[in-house]
């Protein structure tokens, strides 16, 4: 396997990821349509009280951006970017969300009913009950309704796989519970899952036709399991390599020279973030703790191009030191003899912002562009965003 080096070279306000192996011409293709956004705006005087939410919707003609936050009184607020170039000046005014009040950031996931784009939103209520409505950009909103009689202790997680949303939850009493509807209106009745206890909410991936979930245990362990229809699940199993974790997982895949690979992250109890690789999401290759000596004290994130930018990939991790302060290491990435991804670029903090949480993020390509916001909640309980795009040809 060729191992590679890399140089960043800033180039009006985008940092550009250039490989000096004979991969090089597509590397630069990668890093080019991935890039760094310029930096960070606060663009409005709204306070918050958890982590952004964000995503885009299909309009039809583009890619309407959806934002929704929870404010520190407790109600939920949105707004909406429709230019074409998302510019942080076209946001419309926050408003309102509807009466209830929230102990969460929004799940957002969107999903097609009846070929109609629709979002669907979901929230930890204050009385730990579950809440879900939807939008459409055509039709607004629905109703909020409650999720029956179950107590919950996080935000939901939810993911739309085999023509239907998947709902899941970590229940008051510590155990997992899922639903499913097809609309987004009606849901099943909760299923609930009692062989192992939750401390938090569940991780959800969607790959190579199954849908993954991964748990951290009330024993700081990590719990994988799947199902191929969303309906009928195969047993937990935790973590072989003994592993334990402070949060949630972080996951996601990517297309590696043609073969499909899982890569997970997770913070673990030395603050330092790991990952690991697998091809099927059942066998994993070991741990290995990302470069640098930086501690974190929040799960970590990471996304990555999934289409229309080469035969390559580019993975852009990010965190919440323990200082407060936002990092994040971006490159196209290689893999070593012992089939570990090669972060050589390190981490980086060159933002003068101080944080509360780790960031949000979405990004999409449709229409010929590559879109990508992120967002942070900063410590004086602002919101900073930034917005990076490009053309595809």
């Amino acid at each position: 396997m060729n191992q590679f080096s890399l140089n960043l070279v800033k180039s009006g306000g985008i940092i550009l990821l250039i490989s000096a192996s004979l991969f090089s011409s597509v590397n630069i293709i990668a890093a080019n349509c991935y890039g760094y956004a310029n930096g960070w705006e606060q663009t409005e005087n709204a306070t918050i009280a958890s982590p952004t939410a964000e995503t885009f919707i299909d309009t039809g003609s583009y890619m309407s951006l959806f934002q929704a936050i929870r404010g520190t009184d407790n109600r939920l607020y949105f707004r909406l970017n429709n230019s074409e170039n998302k510019d942080s000046s076209s946001w419309t005014s926050w408003e309102n969300m509807g009466t209830i009040t929230a102990l969460s950031q929004p799940e957002l996931k969107t999903f097609n009913y009846n070929t109609v784009p629709t979002l669907s939103i979901s929230v930890l209520g204050t009385d730990k009950g579950l809440y879900t409505r939807n939008y459409t950009p055509a039709s607004g909103f629905t109703n909020w309704v409650r999720g029956g009689n179950i107590t919950i202790k996080a935000k939901p997680t939810v993911s739309f796989f085999g023509g239907k949303l998947i709902q899941s939850v970590a229940g008051g009493d510590n155990r997992f519970y899922n639903r499913t509807s097809v609309d987004g209106l009606n849901w099943t009745p909760w299923i609930l899952d009692s062989t192992i206890t939750l401390s938090e909410r569940v991780e959800q991936t969607i790959f190579k036709s199954k849908l993954y979930q991964f748990a951290r245990g009330t024993d700081n362990g990590l719990y994988t399991r799947y199902s191929s229809n969303g309906e009928s699940w195969s047993e937990w199993v935790r973590d072989t390599y003994g592993i334990t974790i402070l949060n949630e997982p972080s996951t996601t895949f990517y297309d590696y020279s043609g073969t499909l690979k899982l890569q997970q992250m997770v913070r673990g109890t030395d603050n330092g973030y790991y990952s690991r690789t697998s091809d099927d999401g059942i066998t994993w290759a070991s741990w290995f703790r990302l470069n640098g000596n930086i501690t974190f004290s929040d799960r970590p994130q990471f996304t990555n191009i999934e289409t229309g930018c080469g035969n390559n990939f580019s993975i852009f991790a990010y965190g919440k030191g323990t200082n407060n302060r936002f990092y994040q290491t971006s490159e196209f990435a290689d893999f070593d003899y012992e089939n570990k991804i090669i972060f050589g670029a390190g981490w980086y903090s060159g933002d003068t912002i101080t944080i509360n949480n780790s960031p949000t993020e979405a990004h999409i390509q449709a229409y010929g562009r590559y879109a990508r916001i992120e967002s942070v909640r900063g410590t004086n309980n602002r919101i900073y965003t930034r917005i990076y795009q490009k053309l595809i040809y």
